[in-house]
């Protein structure tokens, strides 16, 4: 049995990306590579990484040779290729089905993005004999010309609204959860009261965060109640749950029985951009799952940066109890959150003594 192609069509805009992710959860031994959009930029999402990088990036951040340029759009050409790596690898392994999310004029106009692994692996899969499914996402009005190029006029041709996924969770409430209550040893003063931008960091965090939440709580030690404005909820941490740190905050706030998904931001980070936290919100209610930020590929989670999902609080509250789990970032991992690598790893670096406090305020 050879390999069936089938192409999947819809306009722009028109859900196509999130009908895959539904459906990818009832299709075991399948590879994937999507491109949602989060904070109005391109992404790449890698399913069997459980992994997001960024992709359309603003042309002045970047230098030439590490960008691919398409209309109006600007891409970064490495994570292109480790995604026609990752694909053909992928082609090589006995996956049931193969996923491409999307493919357009980049590829068969300027031999760029998923070319020319593209090519090579559509020629590999044509002469297989192991019988699986190739699904390709073509724009509806780029449907005809990207058949004739690849040679794939008997394919199987559908909407993405006829797959059969599962169905979308109502829509996320959120929450913000400020962590506020770290000894702040190194740094020698609060953290949460420092000014970086004219205003204490928990105001300015809760700057960040008001347009992506719907209320926000400071998380802190009881003895610290008196530092913060008094018009925003506190949570503070019991006095039990001292050593498990920015997990004494979250521990507080599962205890409140909350039923929104909870956004941490740690105090920690004063060139953390909106952007950055928008793009695990949106992670969060799209793919259904937790979610954390990180640096890179091979860099941890930042864990004190990261966004759960309600289906996740159980699992968090029984690792802690249950098996005195007191890391967050081994959480993270334990309920199999996604990464999403930013695109600007500067902008998470933690501000931990008065050096760093310091030279913030020389270049800023």
């Amino acid at each position: 049995m050879k390999t069936e192609f089938i192409l999947i069509s819809d306009p722009i805009r028109s859900g196509k990306t999130s009908r895959l992710i539904h459906w990818l959860k009832g299709q075991p031994n399948t590879f994937a590579i999507l491109m949602p959009d989060l904070a109005l930029k391109r992404k790449l999402y890698f399913h069997t990484l459980n992994l997001i990088l960024p992709l359309e990036v603003y042309e002045h951040d970047f230098t030439n040779t590490s960008l691919v340029q398409i209309g109006r759009f600007t891409f970064l050409k490495e994570n292109f290729e480790l995604a026609q790596n990752l694909l053909l690898n992928a082609i090589e392994t006995t996956a049931n089905h193969l996923v491409l999310d999307e493919i357009g004029k980049l590829e068969f106009k300027n031999q760029a993005g998923f070319e020319p692994a593209l090519s090579k692996g559509l020629q590999l899969l044509k002469h297989e004999i192991i019988g699986r499914t190739c699904y390709l996402v073509i724009r509806d009005y780029l449907l005809l010309e990207a058949k004739l190029h690849y040679n794939l006029q008997d394919s199987l041709q559908m909407s993405s609204e006829q797959l059969q996924g599962e169905k979308t969770e109502l829509k996320l409430r959120f929450v913000a959860l400020l962590l506020c209550g770290g000894a702040s040893r190194r740094m020698k003063q609060p953290k949460a009261l420092l000014h970086y931008h004219e205003v204490p960091q928990y105001l300015w965090l809760n700057h960040l965060v008001q347009p992506l939440v719907d209320s926000t709580f400071i998380a802190c030690k009881k003895e610290q109640a008196n530092w913060f404005d008094p018009t925003l909820t506190q949570l503070h941490d019991k006095p039990s749950d001292e050593e498990a740190g920015p997990l004494a905050g979250l521990i507080a706030l599962l205890e409140t029985n909350i039923h929104s998904a909870a956004l941490l931001v740690g105090c920690d980070y004063p060139l953390l951009p909106r952007e950055y936290l928008q793009q695990l919100t949106e992670a969060c209610q799209l793919f259904e799952v937790s979610v954390a930020l990180s640096k890179g590929i091979n860099e941890a989670f930042e864990p004190m940066l990261c966004c759960l999902h309600p289906k996740d609080f159980e699992a968090i509250k029984k690792l802690n109890k249950e098996e005195n789990q007191n890391s967050l970032s081994k959480i993270l991992s334990s309920i199999k959150a996604l990464k999403i690598v930013v695109e600007k790893p500067n902008a998470l670096k933690s501000f931990d003594t008065p050096e760093d406090f310091a030279s913030f305020n020389q270049h800023h």
